[in-house]
């Protein structure tokens, strides 16, 4: 009975030891609303990103007409901030925050989920200067899995297709001062676990798990948002297909007994 088990922890740490073979895929903030270095942009993403307004510590807030999709919010610090996002409709039902500190001078960016077409208002706090571009997005993959990824700090990651089934999510770093990841659907949902009770990859706060096995309900277009209150502060993570199960074929053929039988 322990077979399959064996089989499944064999399969699963030779999956992790080839990541290491991957091509790097490397989110960089550079305050074009996209949370992307335009030079890998343009051969691992051809969404394009509509600029809607830019925010600062002297036009902290603003109100937004949005239809249904996600926005992405780029934003630069020139050293050491508190920063606290407020993201909602006015009519209520749905709200989003955030907050996070940088330790100096720092680009990020976050992403929030727009659900119904509605006014929304978007305010930022901080206790210095900063600015915030904001931009609506065109999510089209075309990162294929498996794929690395690797950021410093808060900030968003390129567009990728994931097929429905069940991934090996891998981190680097482990602890408080590293961040909590967050898989999204191209929308801007989070994805949850098959319970609904959590979001995914969901490591504990305090948690030194390297791995979790993710499980994705459909294929679709997805992305991965990286939260940390200490900023910057380099990332790795990897997202690895489960490679199937060797075929377990019969036993061998026994033509005598090697013993008495018991009775």
């Amino acid at each position: 009975m322990k077979r399959p088990f064996v089989l499944m922890l064999l399969v699963i740490t030779c999956a992790l030891i080839s990541s290491c073979t991957t091509q790097p895929v490397t989110p960089v903030s550079t305050g074009n609303g996209t949370g992307i270095n335009p030079a890998i942009l343009s051969s691992v993403q051809s969404g394009s990103g509509t600029a809607i307004a830019v925010l600062s510590e002297t036009k902290p807030n603003t109100t937004l007409f949005l239809a249904p999709g996600v926005i992405f919010v780029s934003f630069q610090t020139p050293g050491a901030r508190h920063i606290e996002v407020s993201f909602g409709n006015v009519s209520g039902g749905y709200g989003a925050a955030d907050s996070f500190t940088t330790k100096g001078s720092f680009n990020g960016s976050l992403a929030y989920n727009v659900p119904v077409t509605d006014t929304y208002t978007l305010d930022i706090r901080s206790n210095g200067s900063w600015t915030t571009g904001v931009s609506t997005e065109n999510p089209v993959a075309t990162v294929p899995v498996s794929l690395n990824m690797t950021g410093s700090g808060t900030m968003v990651t390129p567009f990728f297709t994931l097929e429905k089934g069940q991934f090996i999510f891998e981190r680097s770093e482990t602890g408080t001062a590293f961040p909590q990841y967050y898989l999204r659907y191209a929308n801007g949902n989070l994805l949850m676990d098959v319970n609904n009770t959590f979001a995914e990859p969901a490591f504990g706060i305090d948690s030194s798990a390297t791995f979790r096995i993710v499980n994705v309900p459909v294929t679709g277009t997805y992305f991965m948002s990286a939260l940390t209150n200490d900023n910057p502060g380099a990332w790795h993570a990897s997202i690895l297909p489960i490679p199937p199960m060797p075929h377990r074929g019969p036993g061998p053929l026994i033509t005598q007994w090697t013993g008495t039988p018991s009775r």
